[in-house]
């Protein structure tokens, strides 16, 4: 659990989102995506971050 939370720290601290918070937004209302993808590009982001 510490490295999870050390990850969501780290995801937080750099902004990741901050850039393209817009255009990712309009992206996952307008192109119907599903939660699923969603959850499985956040899951891939935490474990390139605990590498």
């Amino acid at each position: 659990m510490p490295k999870l939370l050390a990850a969501a720290e780290e995801l937080i601290r750099e902004d990741f989102y901050a850039d393209d918070y817009v255009d990712s937004t309009m992206k996952l209302i307008s192109d119907n995506i599903f939660y699923e993808t969603v959850k499985v590009n956040y899951i891939e982001l935490i474990r390139s971050i605990l590498r």
